[in-house]
């Protein structure tokens, strides 16, 4: 077995270009096929000087270790870095031509999530055009990041097979999110992994707007994992405690 690797990759779309890094599990080799896991700011998964807490997701040290124990083959997993205009970038909404109205935040803007998906695709099509992989993808993220992420999901169901849904800032949705989730083709083929920590401040009551979200997901007929957080805030290290958790939640549903 080799060590793991992690590499830096420029992608450029139409409407933006952005840094991403791949990283490979030691068990990497030209024989095995991997699925992947495409994550949003990406910047944090390994590193923390990027984010405002200055702690990573650790993803790489716990996906070795999951590989150490022996309860995953591993992942390859990209993370896309976010922008400046992350806000508008990873915010959900169908009115593509109006304004976009946060319930908890003085702010008004045009949502550009088309960038987020054009740098998505683009990720996928290089990641997947140059290494090995089974065809088997999930999106993750928190936040802001856990909105688009769900987003995605529901926009993409035919090229995604589930989730991992953190911390979503729920009350940040544009009024037609959750109709648009509940009339997707998301159900049965597709897991969700839900997280939320019960100490979180984004917005006036995070557990009860995750627990709403989880209810629809539940609706639609996914198989889901709603895990909350006792006593834990809104930071990269309280994510990188239940990212493991998500990973094994897969190969759940993948026996």
């Amino acid at each position: 077995m080799s060590e793991y690797k992690i590499i830096t990759k420029e992608i450029k779309t139409k409407l933006a270009k952005r840094t991403i890094n791949i990283y490979l599990p030691s068990t990497y080799d030209s024989k095995t096929l991997f699925p992947v896991i495409y994550a949003f700011d990406g910047q944090n998964l390994h590193d923390g000087k990027y984010s405002l807490s200055h702690d990573s997701w650790e993803v790489s040290q716990s996906m070795e270790r999951l590989i150490k124990e022996g309860k995953t083959k591993g992942f390859i997993v990209v993370g896309i870095y976010n922008s400046k205009d992350r806000t508008k970038e990873y915010a959900p909404s169908n009115f593509k031509d109006e304004m976009y109205k946060p319930k908890f935040i003085k702010m008004v803007f045009k949502p550009r999530y088309d960038i987020s998906f054009s740098l998505l695709n683009e990720a996928m099509r290089v990641v997947e055009s140059e290494f090995k992989v089974n065809g088997e993808r999930y999106v993750m993220g928190s936040s802001y990041g856990g909105n688009i992420t769900l987003w995605t999901l529901a926009n993409m169901p035919d090229k995604f097979n589930g989730a991992g849904i953190y911390s979503i800032a729920s009350e940040f949705f544009a009024s037609d999110y959750l109709d648009f989730v509940k009339k997707s083709d998301i159900g049965p083929k597709h897991i969700a992994y839900n997280y939320m920590g019960t100490a979180e401040d984004m917005g006036s009551d995070p557990v009860g707007e995750s627990y709403r979200v989880n209810e629809l997901l539940k609706e639609k007929g996914l198989k889901i994992k709603y895990v909350l957080g006792e006593g834990l805030t809104h930071t990269e290290k309280a994510w990188a405690n239940y990212f493991p958790d998500f990973v094994l939640f897969i190969e759940e549903n993948n026996k």
